[in-house]
């Protein structure tokens, strides 16, 4: 027997699975079982990068830097040494940029930052600096 669409139900969406909506500011990371790659989301956009290509990291209490072959990510905040952990231990699955506005959760994501990396053969720059309103990735 054929089953015909019936008005009455409702057809699935993607929405069904919270997972897959868009993520609000209200957690700065999420972390689970061993991920195999990272979702970072700036205001409206996001971008993805897997953890096999990620080469290296550095820290201070307010800035961590993560590189990968074409770019380098640099995430400013407070209290990012718990997200340094995690992805250290590759179970981050998820960065969210929260902006400027106060919190008084434990470590707060201000911005997310996308810095090319020079081309091979090129001398590379000093090491990132910390933001100095230079407009990189900055939404036009």
């Amino acid at each position: 027997m054929l089953r015909t669409h019936d008005s009455e139900e409702t057809p699935a969406t993607s929405l069904a699975d919270p997972t897959l909506e868009f993520p609000g500011e209200a957690e700065p990371f999420a972390t689970g079982e061993r991920s195999i790659g990272v979702l970072f989301y700036q205001l409206k956009q996001g971008f993805y990068l897997p953890y096999i290509s990620l080469q290296s990291m550095a820290y201070t209490a307010d800035r961590l830097a993560l590189e990968f072959p074409e770019e380098t990510i640099v995430i400013t905040g407070r209290g990012l040494h718990a997200l340094y952990v995690g992805l250290a231990r590759q179970t981050v699955s998820r960065v969210v940029q929260q902006g400027d506005h106060p919190s008084q959760l434990p470590t707060h994501v201000v911005r997310i930052r996308r810095v090319p990396r020079p081309a091979r053969g090129r001398s590379a720059p000093g090491p990132v600096e910390p933001e100095s309103g230079d407009g990189l990735n900055d939404p036009a």
